[in-house]
């Protein structure tokens, strides 16, 4: 049964039995009947995650202000960043480079969990060029899959 809310087809309602010709017209009916209530239910389900998901970024977006206007220790302000992060987006561990324009790199200045996953991978040291920096044009984000075979990557240890 096509659940409908809204003129969008927004899920579809299935039932299976192992006795054949077990549904009559008469279930369709009342099928459609709940169907309808349910694509409302759907529909409101997927607007409170939208607003959820909404309220969670907002926070975490007004913690990372919070954390930079009121810790004066860079580390703390960082780390605060990174922890805000966790919290919208899942990942194993995660970083942040600043640019050194006179040594014309790319360099890590705070990071978290990477000790959890890796014990013997440090990312205290790790930094990249910037002319081998591969940067999106737009400024939109990057995705490295593996910086262990990302070839511009260079470890200082």
């Amino acid at each position: 049964v096509p659940l409908v809310a809204q003129g969008e087809l927004v899920a579809v309602l299935n039932l299976d039995s192992g006795t054949l010709n077990s549904f009559g017209s008469d279930v369709a009916q009342k099928l459609l009947a709940v169907g309808q209530q349910a694509a409302i239910a759907v529909q409101n389900a997927r607007l409170y995650a939208a607003e959820r998901e909404q309220r969670m970024l907002a926070e975490a977006l007004a913690e990372s202000a919070e954390a930079i206007n009121s810790a004066l220790d860079p580390e703390t302000v960082m780390q605060r960043i990174l922890e805000s992060v966790e919290r919208i987006v899942p990942h194993d561990a995660a970083n942040i480079m600043v640019f050194d324009n006179s040594k014309n790199i790319a360099r890590v200045i705070a990071d978290r969990r990477y000790d959890i996953h890796n014990p013997e991978h440090s990312v205290d040291q790790v930094e990249i060029s910037l002319e081998k920096l591969a940067l999106n044009d737009d400024h939109s984000p990057m995705v490295i899959p593996n910086i262990d075979k990302y070839p511009e990557w260079t470890n200082t240890e």
